[in-house]
């Protein structure tokens, strides 16, 4: 499956870490991070003792978002809310030890999330795997690997039909967002890149979003170019 957006490119700058200040070198380095399998462990879902917090935990952090204010690209708005159930009875916990060049500790769970507007338009309910960052036993950041659905007109959704090519036959409707403590990083952004009021731009100062994406599954993706990805719509919770 091939996932469309920034963590795609970025690969394993998603699971960024938090330096350290005064010149110190970072536990877990901002960029150029290493990862592999060999720190990785199943643990049950509600088992916080490797990292200082679970599968459980990062389904609550976000289920604790509750509604928040959603705009449409057509400028209508209404309120979205995202909910999370876990499909499984464990998680897995990645936690390299640190100062080694290792990518921030996560635990990753496979959930189902329910987003729906309170207009109507917007009832989804797609699996997904939620990631929840914390380089010092504390959950930090939540937000998701990869969530989708399978596009198809006609649609309640404000997709106009100018979007559609035929060059790019599959089209979906994916969402991007992240739950974050106070003054973490998004995983959207890079160290130090300006966060912009744009919600086409990849690190933008919005919660989340839903985009109309399309592409050839049989071309390589290279590039902005070769992929439709607009926002049809953005929010950002309290």
């Amino acid at each position: 499956m091939r996932m469309i957006g920034r963590l795609t490119v970025l690969g394993s700058l998603a699971l960024a870490g938090c330096g350290l200040e005064g010149g110190d070198p970072p536990a877990y380095p901002l960029e150029a991070c290493t990862g592999g399998p060999e720190f990785v462990r199943q643990a049950a879902v509600d088992d916080a003792a490797l990292l200082g917090f679970s599968g459980a935990d990062v389904i609550g952090a976000l289920n604790a978002r509750g509604p928040a204010q959603f705009t449409w690209q057509t400028g209508e708005t209404t309120t979205v809310t995202v909910h999370a159930t876990a499909v499984a009875a464990s998680a897995s916990v990645d936690a390299p030890p640190p100062y080694q060049g290792h990518c921030q500790p996560s635990v990753s769970v496979e959930a189902q999330l329910h987003v729906f507007s309170a207009d109507g338009r917007l009832d989804a309910t797609i699996p997904t795997t939620l990631v929840g960052l914390g380089p010092d036993r504390e959950l930090e950041v939540v937000f998701p690997a990869d969530a989708r659905f399978e596009f198809a007109r006609p649609t309640p959704l404000p997709i106009p039909e100018a979007w559609s090519d035929p060059s790019r036959p599959t089209e979906a409707v994916a969402f991007s967002f992240h739950a974050d403590s106070p003054g973490a990083l998004s995983p959207y952004c890079l160290p130090g890149e300006p966060v912009s009021d744009d919600p086409a731009l990849s690190c933008n100062r919005y919660s989340g979003l839903v985009r109309f994406v399309a592409y050839d599954p049989a071309a390589p993706i290279e590039g902005p170019s070769t992929i439709v990805n607009n926002p049809v719509g953005w929010w950002t919770w309290p």
